[in-house]
């Protein structure tokens, strides 16, 4: 057996990086067309258009002298997932350096949470910041919502190759037989349902701007506003249930949403128990999270507030309409139960996600049904119809298991750096790990180093669903 050499898988994926740099430099160009509404931003799209050409160079000279891999396994493309949102996200940093000039940490912190979906921030002055620096951090949060390197699948359809890319951004909801044809079936979905959140969005009073950004963030349960005050900023009831919706879209399976479409019936979405659940959770936490604020005064805008930040923590989006370092302390522990819980597979939404819960429920069924009947009846694990392997109970209390500990150490660690409340830091790690973006307050420019890299650990952990970016970990320490 030949020994196990991280050179070798690195000079297998190698050629990859080519293709992929050349998709991120028509990304990267993408801000530089807001000078034609923005003319006064001119000066800014250099710092865009001269990254992009250097990341189409790069790319053009990579595949001009490498040779394309036939196949790949599971690991080089987990270790190609895990190098491409690193990269990518340190590229991005110089606009934020460079106009808003922000410190090398903070600029990387920016675009982590940006591309992960996360919507943490600590940049300043959101509200002042240039136009495109703002469009720029929607953008790669509706990038980074579908993944990356599924992009990179559809534009450049690469053969032999396309499942394990695809499962390596932690991706399993294949329509079709091809995950080429499947990615783009996500993205023409993803796609039309933004531009349809645009409009309405205009139309019930945003700007062009504000409703094409919060379009974007939203359906990809980003979370990034162009406002300091996020969803706040518009007092509007009518545009925060809109905002809900797209919420909820974004964390719904896009599977089902393909289905619901080509079909005409709204019946599939409720043949998804993973959308049903989505719906209901958020009312088990309602009382939880409304008596402590509002107490018994039942009122229309208490109501819809609530459903609000219930579904935004859920959906992992991240954005609010109140003020979340105010809440009472019961209010963010409904919210950070939400927030650990997540949305649907399948869908841009992170967290452990709803899937892995009703399989775990499953099971516990099953145990407990198991034990009424003799021991020689043979009985399955079912789930939704479908006879669920022992291997995906076990896949699904492993991944559970080691997320609840990485959140308990993060928390501990934020707890007694920083000496604040356990119920904070809870929240705060919760919605990192959970690429949420709420913050109860400990995420800010002024946040000590090492917290920041704490929480862009874990944002990368929950984007790439631990175990991609653990076995790149290893394979690079592994000798």
């Amino acid at each position: 057996m030949r020994p196990y050499s991280f050179l070798n898988d690195l000079k297998t994926i190698f050629p990859l990086f080519g293709e992929l740099f050349i998709v991120f430099s028509a990304i990267y160009a993408l801000p530089s067309l807001l000078v034609i509404f923005y003319p006064w931003e001119v000066t800014f799209a250099k710092y865009f258009l001269l990254p992009a050409f250097i990341s189409f160079i790069v790319g053009i000279i990579i595949l001009s002298f490498t040779t394309h891999p036939e196949k790949i396994t599971m690991r080089q493309a987990m270790i190609f997932a895990t190098f491409s949102w690193l990269l990518f996200s340190l590229l991005s940093t110089i606009p934020f350096v460079y106009i808003n000039n922000m410190s090398f940490l903070d600029s990387f912190f920016e675009t982590i949470s940006a591309w992960t979906g996360t919507g943490l921030t600590v940049m300043p002055n959101i509200d002042t910041a240039p136009r495109i620096l703002i469009l720029w951090r929607s953008l790669m949060q509706w990038v980074g919502g579908m993944g990356v390197v599924v992009l990179g699948l559809l534009i450049l359809r690469y053969p032999g190759l396309s499942r394990a890319l695809y499962h390596a951004e932690a991706r399993n909801d294949i329509i079709f037989p091809n995950a080429v044809n499947t990615s783009k079936i996500l993205f023409t979905i993803y796609a039309i349902l933004t531009m349809f959140g645009t409009v309405i969005l205009y139309i019930l009073g945003m700007s062009s701007f504000d409703a094409l950004n919060y379009a974007m963030t939203g359906l990809g349960t980003g979370g990034m506003a162009p406002h300091t005050s996020s969803v706040a900023y518009y007092s509007s009831l009518t545009i925060h249930v809109a905002v809900i919706i797209l919420m909820i879209l974004g964390a719904t399976n896009f599977a089902t949403i393909y289905y619901a479409s080509t079909k005409r019936s709204p019946k599939e979405f409720l043949k998804d128990k993973q959308f049903v659940a989505l719906l209901l959770i958020p009312l088990a936490f309602a009382v939880v999270y409304y008596y402590p604020i509002y107490g018994k005064a039942i009122t229309k805008t208490a109501i819809v507030e609530t459903m609000f930040q219930e579904f935004s923590a859920i959906t992992c989006t991240g954005f609010n309409t109140v003020d979340i370092t105010s809440l009472p302390d019961p209010a963010k522990v409904a919210l950070s139960f939400l927030m650990i819980i997540g949305g649907s597979s399948g869908s841009t939404a992170g967290a452990i996600k709803i899937i892995r819960f009703l399989i775990l429920l499953a099971a516990i069924r099953w145990l407990i049904k198991k034990n009424t009947y003799p021991e020689s009846a043979i009985m399955p694990i079912r789930f939704n119809g479908k006879v669920i392997k022992e291997e995906a109970v076990l896949q699904a209390l492993s991944y559970s298991l080691l997320y609840l500990g990485i959140l308990s150490i993060g928390t501990i660690i934020t707890m007694m750096y920083l000496n604040v409340p356990f119920v904070d830091a809870l929240f705060e790690n919760a919605s990192a790990i959970g690429n949420v973006g709420l913050s109860a307050g400990i995420t800010s420019p002024s946040t000590p180093p090492l917290i920041k890299i704490l929480f862009i650990i874990e944002m990368l952990l929950g984007r790439l669903e631990i175990f991609t970016f653990l076995v790149a970990i290893a394979a690079i320490l592994r000798r």
